[in-house]
């Protein structure tokens, strides 16, 4: 009795499967690569990789390599020399591509004169219907005399062009093939395997040999492998070993040289770029160091190269917002540069007086794009993107492609404006020369602010671009504007508090405590006696100070403001500040307390006149970070939050004073509910 699972039935035919008459009906295709198994007989071939030379490499299960020329494989592949594995198909399946037949537009046109000849030839000898070769030549020689050739073509070239063009009967066919002309390489068979074996092991790795150290190599292991052959390899040339280098898949050698993310930058093909529907759709961000050295208001002296943050509308080209600081970039210059995109920038223009020239930039945005850097993962920007119905996206790793318009406007302004400016460090040494940057310097940062506000405001948003079809960013915006509406934050002052760094702590008798700091008044101690014990709240802290914090009342959902207990320390103090002084404290192995802390800042201001002296840039970009110079107080000017909390201002002094900002309102517009008034709009 045959067995049940020799005679079970196929799905597709409902034959049995043990029939002579069975083959393979549920046919799938594949895509040849790694892991895919061919069988030859009791031999099982893995494919592993594609070399460089375009050969295809397979292994054995005895780990015998095999390299082929993919047209050999499907020829092996067709004749049922080698049979398919079907288990190691895997599910994927590669996109079609269509290629169009060469056409006779794409030859020189000599060539295409020498087909039409040949054509000619064919076409006399088909009419008088010649069919042995006496005749055929005599139909030859007259057709070449009408045509004025010295000399007609032999019987045996225009039988060779009879058997190509009688296929298709195309011109194609007929035309000269230059490239099957020359000699034939001498690389082959046994010499080619070796010579590739070389190739891989000693030309495809990072070291990065040349090829002239690689023919050394070569002739070495030509010479060995001679010594145990009766007959020996021929010894190839230089030359020879440079054209068929030049052969090799060069993103493949790039691959093994440099890496996968080289190869990929280097050869990185672009098929169309990203399109946007309307202003504010999609916003991008980004820092860069300017190639601008800034002097120190009151010395006059360098003290550091800033940092600028640039917010561009993807759609526009417009400058939403930037900002510049002295600091390595964190939540809150991000934060600063996306409120500045938000708010109007009316008040920043009068300031400047600019009050004669517009800048629309203004609205909250439906995505924001960013790379990877920790300060656009950090909490507080998250929950401000949250609160304001922001979609935050994030660029894959080292792939700055993704937002190609931001990273274009940095060249754009270092290019028009930073190059310009004396103290520039252009954009590498080789481009700098002997140009003397520390000596030429003459901008602070606050002068180099306002010169970025007016280069925006009467150059670059006026300046015709090619990615919006030479139309300006200003033009854009305001076609754009009068035909989809640009939404607002319900509160500007709360948008501070939005971006603001983020934090949980517990409310006990002595208030929040947060870094090495209390915070508390009556508001707060009235908060804690309606909370359960041991719950936290949420805090919101500022980086360019330590004298307040906002917390969040879950209760009315509003933000609390809650000043320092110790006002003669805090008041004036910015976060690093602060963190310098606990660091002090720490390495000379103190308790840190408000004591200590109070005594160390004595000697604080002294230590940052001492940094200004240093001839180290270093130190007194230190010095400047300490004293957070940015941009900020100029392009947000004072806010209602730096204010809140006068100096000398105790917890006693207003007992009913809760300082409550509210913000509940700032979540009640979502995305999807304005893109789907958009006129357009695709959602």
């Amino acid at each position: 009795m045959v067995p049940l699972a020799l005679t079970s039935t196929c799905p597709s035919c409902r034959r049995p499967r043990s029939s002579l008459t069975h083959r393979r009906c549920d046919m799938r295709r594949f895509l040849l690569k790694p892991a895919i198994v061919f069988v030859e007989g009791s031999i099982r071939w893995t494919v592993q990789r594609r070399l460089a030379d375009g050969r295809i490499l397979l292994e054995s299960d005895e780990g015998e390599p095999l390299r082929i020329v993919e047209t050999e494989l499907w020829a092996r592949h067709a004749s049922a020399a080698w049979e398919l594995d079907r288990d190691s198909i895997a599910e994927a399946v590669a996109p079609v591509i269509e290629v169009s037949r060469r056409d006779a537009s794409t030859y020189k046109e000599k060539d295409v004169q020498q087909a039409q000849m040949r054509l000619a030839y064919l076409r006399a000898v088909a009419t008088e219907g010649c069919t042995g070769q006496p005749y055929t030549e005599v139909v030859l020689a007259r057709v070449a005399a009408n045509l004025g050739v010295k000399a007609p073509p032999s019987y045996r070239s225009f039988c060779r062009w009879k058997r190509r063009y009688r296929i298709a009967e195309d011109v194609v066919d007929v035309i000269p093939r230059h490239e099957r002309k020359g000699r034939i390489s001498v690389l082959d068979g046994a010499l080619l395997d070796l010579v590739e074996d070389v190739i891989e092991t000693h030309y495809l790795n990072q070291q990065r040999p040349t090829v002239a150290s690689l023919y050394d190599r070569v002739v070495t292991a030509i010479e060995e492998k001679n010594k145990q052959l009766p007959e020996p390899l021929p010894v190839i040339s230089r030359a020879t070993l440079y054209r068929h280098v030049h052969t090799l898949d060069w993103y493949m050698v790039t691959v093994a040289r440099e890496g996968r993310l080289a190869a990929k930058r280097k050869y990185r093909p672009v098929y169309g770029s990203l399109r946007t529907q309307y202003i504010n759709e999609r916003w991008e961000i980004d820092h860069t160091p300017v190639n601008l050295l800034c002097v120190c208001p009151k010395r006059r002296i360098v003290i550091v190269r800033p940092i600028l943050t640039v917010v561009i509308d993807a759609h526009s080209r417009m400058v939403m917002g930037f900002q510049i600081s002295a600091r390595v970039p964190g939540q809150e210059e991000v934060g600063a540069a996306i409120r500045m995109g938000m708010l109007g920038k009316g008040a920043l223009l009068r300031q400047l007086g600019l009050e004669h020239i517009d800048w629309p930039a203004r609205g909250v945005p439906s995505l924001i794009v960013a790379d990877n850097g920790m300060e656009f993962h950090g909490t507080g920007l998250r929950h401000g993107c949250a609160d304001l119905s922001i979609e935050l996206a994030y660029c894959p790793s080292r792939s700055p492609w993704h937002k190609g318009r931001v990273e274009r406007f940095m060249r754009t302004v270092a290019e028009q404006l930073f190059h310009n400016i004396p103290g520039t460090t252009w954009s590498n040494t080789a481009e700098r020369g002997d140009y003397e940057s520390a000596g030429l310097a003459c901008v602070t940062l606050e002068d180099l602010t306002k010169l970025v506000v007016r280069w925006i405001v009467e150059v670059y948003q006026h300046a015709p671009h090619r990615g919006l079809g030479q139309r300006t960013p200003h033009m854009v915006w305001q076609e754009s504007c009068r035909k989809h509406h640009i939404y607002m934050a319900e509160d500007p002052n709360a948008l501070e508090i939005a971006f603001a760094g983020t934090t949980d702590c517990v409310v006990t008798n002595r208030g929040i405590t947060f870094d090495h700091l209390s915070y508390n008044n009556h508001g707060l101690q009235a908060l804690r006696l309606r909370l359960p014990e041991g719950e936290k709240l949420r805090v919101r802290y500022f980086c360019d100070r330590v004298d307040a914090v906002q917390i969040f009342d879950p209760a009315r959902k509003e933000y609390i403001e809650a000043a320092c207990t110790d006002l003669q320390y805090a008041t004036g103090l910015t976060r690093d500040m602060h963190a310098e002084l606990v660091d002090q404290l720490r390495c000379e192995s103190k308790v840190v307390d408000i004591d200590s802390l109070r005594r160390a800042r004595v000697a604080l201001s002294d230590h940052i006149d001492e940094l200004y002296r240093s001839h180290r840039i270093s130190d007194r970009r230190k010095a400047a970070r300490l004293e957070g110079h940015s941009s900020k107080s100029i392009l947000l000017g004072e806010s209602a939050i730096s204010t809140a909390t006068p100096p000398g201002t105790s917890m006693d002094a207003d007992p009913d004073d809760t300082r409550h900002t509210v913000i509940a309102d700032i979540p009640a517009f979502a995305v999807s509910k304005r893109l789907t008034n958009h006129p357009g709009s695709k959602r």
